[in-house]
């Protein structure tokens, strides 16, 4: 049991404490995302249905889209293609994909995207993307990616390379946890899920 006493071998220099001010706006971590919700209850907040992002990046260049496959529909005497619409997908039931968008700063940022499948009771395979925020961009140089453990262990890491996207896959049992870092420069951010 603690008492209301500091002891004198708990205190730290005033020249250490710049340095836990600095490391507390490095390591902003998130409350648990309870993954397993998805399929019941819907997403918790921050998170939105990885369509969602879809149709917004679609509506931004499905003009173009629209001109190129009027273009090429118009060059082939007689088309074979059918084409259909995001509307016109259908996700499996065991199927769930959010997203949610990470801001290390106002200027940079990515979207972090969690594929789930059920296909074995009591085992989830997560797939982990780490995406450009809008498709003309790339993963900032440098970014590191990391999935950790419970005890805060990394079990896999990379880094982008100024390239396009991060990918990850692993399985977890009902009630695990995991954490995935995101750090860029100076500045880390960890979000925690429970299966």
């Amino acid at each position: 049991m603690r008492s209301g006493f500091l002891q004198l071998d708990q205190l730290h220099s005033l020249d250490d404490f710049g340095s836990y001010l600095i490391s507390l706006r490095e390591a902003k971590v998130s409350a648990p995302t309870r993954i397993m919700q998805w399929f019941e209850d819907g997403f918790e907040r921050g998170w939105q249905a990885a369509q969602a992002i879809a149709e917004t990046v679609t509506e931004t260049i499905s003009e173009t889209i629209a001109t190129e496959i009027e273009r090429a529909t118009r060059s082939t005497s007689s088309p074979e293609f059918a084409f259909r619409s995001a509307e016109s997908a259908i996700t499996p039931p065991n199927l769930r994909s959010a997203t949610k968008i990470i801001q290390f700063d106002s200027d940079q940022g990515v979207t972090l995207q969690i594929d789930l499948t059920c296909d074995a009771p009591d085992v989830l395979s997560v797939e982990v993307s780490i995406l450009p925020v809008t498709p003309a961009e790339e993963l900032p140089d440098g970014l590191q990616c990391a999935i950790l453990d419970l005890d805060g262990r990394s079990v896999m890491q990379v880094e982008a390379n100024a390239g396009d996207r991060l990918q990850f896959e692993f399985d977890v049992d009902f009630g695990d946890t995991f954490s995935i870092r995101l750090t860029l420069g100076e500045i880390s951010v960890t979000e925690l899920f429970t299966a």
